[in-house]
């Protein structure tokens, strides 16, 4: 879990804000170099900071969760299965939810 998102991630970037059609990227691109090198080892990113952009994508091939803002009643909820034939731990199922 992150406060912001890796720069890649579409769950990182903030729409409209700006009010010219521009939008604000805020990732990291740290996150982006530690996800690369360390994917294998990862099993998912969750992270806020950009209130604008509840959306699920990968990075590196880890699934990467930005659920929104809780003040604007959203969270989520994640399902994890420990894959038989590798013994891994894996997202089974991602939810977007609403209070």
């Amino acid at each position: 879990m992150t406060h912001i998102g890796p720069f890649s991630s579409e769950s990182a970037i903030d729409t409209g804000h700006l009010g010219d059609g521009r939008n604000i990227h805020s990732g990291s691109k740290t996150l982006d170099e530690l996800f690369e090198k360390n994917k294998d080892f990862i099993l998912m990113n969750v992270h806020g900071h950009n209130h604008d952009s509840k959306k699920s994508c990968k990075v590196s091939g880890v699934p990467i969760f930005n659920p929104n803002a809780l003040f604007m009643k959203c969270y989520s909820e994640y399902t994890l299965k420990k894959n038989k034939d590798s013994g891994r731990w894996e997202v089974d199922a991602a939810e977007f939810l609403e209070i």
